[in-house]
């Protein structure tokens, strides 16, 4: 903790906004950087990458304290002097995981539908804005970090990220990040499609940053 107050006080000094991005990997991670530890996912199967370990499926227990563990990290950026915290929802990690229907197999309340898939975001973002409504003195932001396309059969295409995007636009938070490598990027699956995926999102949530 003393170490991520000397690096908020840091990023400060000059004005510049604190913000403290928390993630999850799940079954972009491995056995060995986990020291052992299996890795898990919304559903047991292995990421599309050379040597991907399959992950477990985790229960609705471990669900639930991951999502309390999201919350205990935004009350420690708190503490420490962060100006906010950006869910990292991209780039195929656990919160991107549950949104995939390449990664989330699942047919609970977590899974099944895009809807259903949208669940495990959304409550780790009620959850976070509890842990803000309840430690933070001054305003505190709260960002979303999402990557729009996934190349996977199955996978997350425009038309999911629009309706996640509508959905978020309803949410308590006070920028949403597309994660892509050109910012003016068309899409990955639809090659006649010639309009830049930002336009798409454009008139839905302010977009903090590309």
């Amino acid at each position: 903790m003393p170490g991520l107050t000397k690096l908020a006080s840091t990023v400060k000094r000059n004005g510049t906004k604190a913000i403290l991005q928390i993630f999850h990997a799940g079954r972009m991670s491995n056995s060995k950087i986990l020291r052992g530890a299996p890795i898990v996912s919304a559903s047991a199967v292995a990421a599309q990458r050379p040597n991907a370990e399959t992950p477990q499926e985790l229960t609705n227990d471990e669900i639930e304290q991951i999502i309390a563990d999201f919350g205990e990290a935004t009350r420690r950026a708190i503490s420490v002097g962060f100006d906010g915290i950006e869910l990292h929802g991209a780039n195929t990690y656990l919160m991107q995981q549950f949104f995939s229907p390449h990664s989330n197999r699942r047919t609970d309340k977590w899974g099944g539908s895009v809807e259903k898939r949208m669940t495990f975001a959304l409550e780790i973002i009620k959850k976070v804005n509890q842990v803000v409504k309840d430690n933070a003195a001054s305003p505190f932001i709260v960002g979303y970090r999402i990557s729009p396309e996934e190349i996977e059969e199955p996978g997350i295409r425009i038309e999911d990220t629009l309706k996640f995007v509508d959905m978020l636009a309803d949410q308590k938070i006070d920028y949403l990040h597309i994660s892509m490598g050109n910012a003016w990027r068309t899409s990955l699956n639809n090659q006649d499609d010639n309009e830049p995926l930002i336009e798409k999102s454009n008139d839905k949530l302010t977009v903090g940053s590309l």
